[in-house]
């Protein structure tokens, strides 16, 4: 009636009302400060909050004698009869599920990259060794002819190849026309 703040007693979030429940809330005002916090303060002190533009949010990283904090702070423009004032909402929990979370995510995330290179590694492992299987049947066949068991290249290979193995064939035979 007088155009003050008035909070209802009970709130939507029951961890609100529950003190070390990791989630706290505050209203502020730039004028009287800290004019309301929720049940679950009990324990900590806040300080009114710095000023804060109406209509923009705040988030940053806070610490309170318990621990880290995540903070969200919005300013908003309060009328009430003729009093108009500033009014400045914060909401404040804990880091520890953010950071719990946070590690099972990066945890997860290294075990599917890893186990992505892994496979990775082995796919390119085997389509190089079926890539290059034409250069070790044709080594397989030099080395024949070197040891007299062979006496040219036969093995069909791909186009790349094949000026390679017509070139290897005109050295054979040119080198036995020779001896």
């Amino acid at each position: 009636a007088q155009g003050g703040l008035q909070m209802p007693p009970t709130l939507a979030e029951p961890r609100l009302a529950l003190p070390d429940s990791g989630l706290i809330a505050s209203i502020s005002t730039l004028d009287d400060g800290l004019v309301w916090q929720s049940a679950s303060a009990l324990g900590h002190t806040l300080s009114a909050s710095a000023p804060l533009s109406v209509g923009n949010w705040q988030f940053e990283n806070s610490t309170l004698a318990d621990g880290a904090y995540l903070s969200a702070r919005y300013a908003v423009k309060w009328s009430a009869s003729e009093n108009q004032t500033t009014l400045v909402f914060t909401v404040l929990e804990s880091r520890t599920g953010f950071d719990r979370e946070l590690q099972a995510f990066e945890g997860t995330l290294w075990r599917w990259l890893g186990g992505s290179a892994i496979l990775l590694l082995m796919t390119q492992t085997l389509l190089l060794r079926w890539g290059l299987l034409p250069l070790t049947r044709m080594a397989q066949e030099v080395e024949r002819i070197e040891h007299g068991k062979q006496d040219r290249l036969d093995g069909s290979y791909p186009q790349e190849l094949a000026g390679l193995c017509s070139n290897l064939n005109g050295l054979i035979d040119q080198e036995r026309a020779r001896q």
